[in-house]
Parts: C-alpha cells; sequence; structure tokens
C-alpha cells in the first residue's frame, strides 16, 4: 500500500465521508506532544499532510469524522492515564472546541449518524476507575456542545464492565449502541478427600 509506505504513522484512526483524507497521528519524538494530522488517500489533492495541533500543548488522538465531514472529535490530554477532554476541530481552519470538561477520563468517541449527538467512554460518575458510555448533544451548524453531558449506561462493576478504556469501543447506529460488557462471576467450591 502506497500509503503506508510514504508515511510514518503510529495509529490510524477514520476515514473522512469523502474518502479523500486518512486521520491518523506520527509520534516521531515521545517528548513532543502528538498531533492530529491528515493525510491525503493516494490519488488525491492536495497531496501532502496537513497537521493540526492541540490547544495547550495537548497530545490529540483517536480521531473522528462527523457524518458531514465537517468536524473531527478527538480525545486530548497531558495527563494519561488519568484524565482525558474531548474536543472537535473544525476540518477547515483547525480551531477546537472543548467539549467535555477534563475532570475524567473521556475517549472513543462516536458521531450519531446525523452529526447532532458525541457518544463517548468516560469514567465520570464511576469513582475514576468505571467505564460508561455518555452522550452529549453537539450543534453542527456552530460547531459548539449544547448542554452537559447525559448517562446511557449506568455499570457500577466488577461484575459487569466495559472492558478498560484502551480496548473499550462500541458503535452507533441510528437507534442502536452495540458495547461489549464483560461479565464476571464467581463461586465457592469445596473439594473432598483432598491428600
Amino acid at each position: 500500500m502506497p500509503f503506508a509506505k510514504e508515511y510514518q504513522v503510529s495509529d490510524f484512526w477514520d476515514f473522512s465521508p469523502d474518502g479523500q483524507w486518512v486521520a491518523a497521528d506520527t509520534n516521531t519524538n515521545a517528548n513532543d506532544p502528538m498531533p492530529l494530522v491528515l493525510y491525503p488517500l493516494a490519488g488525491q489533492a492536495p497531496s501532502r499532510p496537513r497537521t493540526i495541533r492541540a490547544p495547550g500543548g495537548m497530545s490529540v488522538w483517536r480521531a473522528r469524522f462527523s457524518p458531514d465531514g465537517r468536524w473531527i472529535a478527538v480525545t486530548a490530554n497531558k495527563d494519561l492515564p488519568n484524565r482525558s477532554t474531548l474536543y472537535v476541530t473544525s476540518v477547515p481552519d483547525g480551531n477546537f472546541v472543548q467539549v467535555t470538561d477534563g475532570s475524567a477520563f473521556d475517549t472513543n468517541s462516536r458521531w450519531s449518524s446525523d452529526g447532532t449527538t458525541l457518544y463517548f467512554l468516560s469514567t465520570r460518575g464511576g469513582g475514576g476507575k468505571i467505564l460508561n458510555i455518555w452522550g452529549i448533544r453537539f450543534d453542527p451548524k456552530r460547531g459548539r456542545p449544547l448542554g452537559k453531558p447525559f448517562l446511557l449506561t449506568d455499570l457500577t462493576g466488577p461484575s459487569r464492565l466495559i472492558p478498560g478504556p484502551i480496548f473499550g469501543t462500541f458503535s452507533v447506529a441510528d437507534d442502536r449502541l452495540v458495547v461489549p460488557i464483560r461479565e464476571t462471576s464467581g463461586n465457592i467450591w469445596m473439594l473432598e478427600n483432598v491428600r
């Protein structure tokens, strides 16, 4: 694949709806904040990658294009793995708008099919350790969150959990949410005649 040979990419996150760009990250120096990079797919113009740096020297990852391609939701942080903040950036100008307050670990955002809600994994309300799926309304015309985040799942653990933030993922359709939930149970067994 010409794309993979041409660029040094750490992780691929998403394709633009028009199929011209792929959002990825490149971290050539582990001490530098990781920017969001939009790479053109082979044969598309312009032919050079576009780098978008996050505010305040944060690293950016887990990028997701909105359905109309105007916005990209990202996870940004300085304090891994304790806290992260969701931001949305406009594709034309790269200005970042803060979506969540940075008080929890918010990550893995997914857009609703109409682009008016952003769903995400978060440790908010779970004592800083238990992930749940939250949502926040979004105005795609103005590029602003509307209101406060709202809870969709109410897992309290430890018997039912969304697997850790690195591996936790989910999918959204028009009227469905698909999420893996790990269930843990235990029993006490007694052995007789143990020698």
